[in-house]
């Protein structure tokens, strides 16, 4: 079930306020499958680009943050950008909430005939109430022989598996690098960005082009400064 009200409101002239705020809850029926979250990851609510500026698609709420650990240097791996384990897996809320606040700004005769139309904005929201999943521990790669964590190597043909600093190349084994992974991001605690943006109605059809900053944001959450969207992001 899910609830918005929306509000425009001609201010100062020909500036337009507008305002809105929205809120959701799945409620899950039925029995468990162990400990499986009864609502599936399609059900759940999900909160980022475009519904909040300033961060990236889905980039709001629980997550799983996975760091791969090197086990010759015995530290974790710095995440770099397009490493999976920096952005990790989202997986959405069974509650959320957003509200946003938008002031359009008026231009001259010109801009307003190309169909240029700026604005400054205010998004706030949360996304959570998901069960903690089962998380991988670096425990798991520890070596029960000599206590050291290493990389699980399983063979390809038999499916056994043996723990090892080096898996064989000659494809009769593929690996298991050690990681850890932590649960992050399940908080009802408000995310907030402010921002500028500009809608173009051009003769392709509407554009959305966005410079927001996120303010407040909660651990394992995922920013983004830019955004384009075809349409307006305030409807």
């Amino acid at each position: 079930t899910s609830a918005d009200l929306k509000s425009y409101t001609r201010v100062l002239g020909d500036f337009v306020l507008s305002a809105g705020i929205e809120g959701g809850y799945v409620h899950p029926y039925g029995k468990r499958n162990g400990t499986e979250d009864r609502v599936r990851l399609t059900d759940r609510y999900y909160l980022g680009e475009p519904q909040i500026r300033g961060f990236d698609i889905r980039g709001i709420g629980p997550r799983v943050i996975r760091r791969f650990y090197n086990i010759t240097t015995n530290t974790f791996d710095v995440p770099n950008a397009n490493s999976i384990d920096n952005v990790g897996d989202p997986l959405g809320g069974r509650a959320y909430y957003l509200g946003k606040v938008e002031l359009e700004i008026p231009l001259g005769s010109g801009a307003k005939e190309l169909g240029l139309r700026p604005s400054i904005f205010l998004d706030v929201g949360s996304v959570f109430g998901v069960k903690s999943p089962q998380l991988t521990s670096l425990e798991s790669f520890r070596d029960p022989l000599d206590g050291q964590i290493k990389n699980i190597c399983r063979n390809t043909t038999t499916g056994v598996t043996r723990f090892s600093a080096a898996c064989l190349t000659d494809g009769t084994e593929s690996v298991s690098v050690a990681f850890n992974e932590q649960f992050l991001g399940n908080s009802w605690k408000p995310r907030l960005s402010v921002g500028i943006g500009v809608n173009w109605n051009s003769p392709f059809g509407p554009f959305r082009i966005d410079l927001g900053k996120a303010l407040i944001k909660q651990p394992g959450d995922d920013t983004k400064l830019f955004t384009f969207n075809v349409g307006t992001s305030f409807q």
